[in-house]
């Protein structure tokens, strides 16, 4: 399953990392975004490091989930380029 978080580096985006791996929800394709000042950093999904990137308007390439837990004006930046993305 393909998956990207939104707020990958912030304490609801690390529960979401922490769920799906208590869940051992099938993820073999995990993209972590957050803020500029997140970007680079390293986060660790079943023992494997991933890199964080800074969301922007191409970050939403075809996800099958994406989780979000960023404030609803962070969206505009990702939101535009991507048509037929539901968000709720």
């Amino acid at each position: 399953m393909k998956i990207a978080i939104v707020g990958a580096t912030g304490e609801v985006g690390r529960m979401m990392l922490t769920c799906l791996q208590e869940h051992k929800v099938p993820v073999n394709d995990l993209s972590l975004f957050a803020s500029s000042r997140s970007a680079g950093e390293q986060l660790f999904y079943e023992d494997r490091p991933i890199t964080v990137r800074e969301l922007d308007e191409n970050s939403l390439t075809n996800p099958m989930i994406t989780c979000c837990s960023q404030p609803a004006a962070v969206w505009p930046r990702a939101l535009p380029s991507q048509p037929g993305l539901a968000a709720w």
